[in-house]
């Protein structure tokens, strides 16, 4: 899990491997801690680089989505692999979290904003 600053102040959280139930906590707990002390408004989440993702994992975007919403924040996903992209299809995650095929598309969706709405 990286933390990558990216301009007009958006982050990039880069994910990696498979996202599963066994470590699951730890990564929603890093990065919500994060994403609280850092004030992150804008996040996209990268998921070039997950291979495979499990409910848990779904659960740990979702909690990230909710943390950054009550604090009036905004997050996006970006290039989910083919495997992943058909957890987001079962589960249908793309009607709650928006999904681009990149992440040059995912950072250009927050440019331009003022404070993440």
């Amino acid at each position: 899990m990286n933390f990558i600053e990216s301009e007009d102040g958006i982050l990039v959280l880069e994910l990696e491997g498979k996202l599963l139930f066994e470590g699951s906590h730890e990564i929603k707990e890093k990065a919500k801690e994060y994403l609280v002390d850092q004030k992150v408004e804008k996040l996209v989440v990268d998921l070039s680089c997950v291979e495979f993702m499990d409910s848990s994992g779904v659960g740990v975007l979702i909690s990230l989505f909710k943390n950054l919403r009550e604090r009036g924040g905004k997050m996006v996903l970006a290039a989910p692999t083919k495997d992943v992209s058909r957890v987001f299809e079962l589960t249908m995650l793309g009607q709650i979290i928006k999904i681009f095929d990149n992440i040059e598309e995912a950072v250009q969706s927050f440019v331009g904003e003022g404070k993440a709405s």
